[in-house]
């Protein structure tokens, strides 16, 4: 399921504020239960040099990672929850592997997944994400080359959008908690001893409170995206964080925000933009310290630059982020755009040197369209291409030069 398809979950979510309790459940490990399934409408998942490493199903969450693909299969039928069965595919071998089964989920946030000391972590929810009640909030942690994995209780009062980033060894989770009175919290949970400390929270409830839309890393600490909640709208702000939660800076980030969507298709007015910084985030990095990279559910994918001022890159629904934990990239979904312009071209960008450029990675002429593209920090991407008909669609592992 791509992000376009996970907007099923976001039609009352405008400007959500979440919810917290006062207390905070500790990290639990917990066993996981295997499954051997086989698919019932595989895909081909290929190596650089044409050989097939794996065929998982068709409508799988897959994610490059150092050594490997992660990947889920999430197929709840009418219900909308059932069992998600988690993978590893050791593209060396080549093996597929179950490495755990997540009875009863609702929700996976897939855009979290995050690769820390050879692991690669996931936000997942159990429970029915459309009614009234709180769900759990899980952290998976995946160890491929281990073949092992476990699963940690974040929350019992989880809600089906988060966000993860690994920071100075830890990572640092933004939870919308469901219970009374609401906030939003930030967790750090750290994976030498699995321990998990709140560090900071955030009470809703109206004009003058704060919502956190996403968590980032920032030089030895972290940093938030955080809309200040008004009487006649929202503020955006960028908060940076000692990693012991203690708050160093500020910067307002809503008229820079503001010009960047104003030049995406679809963004009519100051208040259309104002609109999009409520929805949920699925994107957000800060590179050298100056480039964001921001992207949420609705129809804005950014690249600014704090420092100048300039908008770098300014799309719509048609552009998506990578996944993973690399280099953040936008990759163009198809090309029927006006000749002659290169950003209209299949393709995948990222930003070098302050400038946006295209990888030298071309799709083949028998599926020349880019559905999908995940990112490992080691410089493996993980390309879903087709010609347009799914069951011709493929998986391309391909090392960026």
């Amino acid at each position: 399921m791509c992000k376009k398809a996970m907007l099923f979950l976001l039609t009352a979510l405008l400007l959500f504020a979440a919810g917290c309790g006062s207390s905070q459940s500790p990290a639990v490990t917990e066993s996981p239960v295997l499954t051997d399934a086989q698919p019932q409408h595989p895909i081909e998942l290929l190596t650089e040099d044409g050989s097939r490493a794996a065929a998982p199903e068709a409508d799988s969450l897959c994610t490059a990672a150092k050594n490997g693909v992660l990947y889920s299969v999430f197929e709840p039928g009418e219900a909308p929850t059932g069992p998600a069965v988690y993978h590893w595919v050791d593209a060396a071998v080549p093996e597929d592997v179950p490495l755990l089964t997540l009875e009863d989920q609702g929700y996976e946030a897939v855009y979290t997944r995050t690769e820390l000391d050879g692991s690669v972590y996931t936000l997942a929810l159990t429970g029915n994400p459309f009614d009234e009640e709180a769900d759990t909030l899980w952290l998976l942690c995946f160890d491929g080359p281990g073949r092992t994995a476990a699963k940690y209780r974040i929350t019992d009062s989880g809600f089906a959008y988060a966000s993860m980033a690994a920071a100075d060894g830890r990572l640092l989770i933004v939870s919308h908690e469901m219970s009374q009175p609401k906030c939003d919290k930030v967790y750090a949970f750290d994976p030498a001893d699995k321990s998990l400390r709140e560090l900071l929270s955030f009470p809703a409830g109206g004009a003058g409170t704060d919502t956190l839309r996403a968590v980032c890393a920032d030089k030895d600490g972290f940093a938030l995206l955080r809309l200040h909640l008004t009487e006649g709208g929202s503020e955006l702000y960028l908060d940076r964080y000692e990693g012991s939660g203690q708050k160093r800076a500020e910067l307002t980030l809503t008229e820079q925000m503001v010009a960047a969507a104003m030049e995406v298709s679809g963004v009519l007015s100051r208040q259309d933009a104002l609109n999009e910084f409520g929805m949920m985030v699925s994107g957000f990095r800060l590179e050298e310290e100056r480039y964001l990279f921001y992207e949420n559910f609705g129809r804005l994918r950014l690249i600014l630059d704090l420092e100048t001022g300039r908008t770098l890159f300014a799309g719509d629904d048609l552009y998506a982020m990578s996944l993973g934990s690399g280099r953040p990239a936008f990759y163009l979904l198809d090309f029927f755009e006006p000749e002659g312009d290169e950003l209209h071209t299949p393709g995948i960008y990222v930003l070098r040197k302050g400038e946006v450029t295209r990888l030298p990675f071309a799709p083949t002429e028998d599926r020349a369209m880019i559905r999908h593209v995940s990112h490992a920090a080691d410089g493996t991407w993980l390309i879903r291409v087709t010609d347009g008909n799914e069951e011709r669609d493929a998986w391309l592992l391909w090392q960026e030069p």
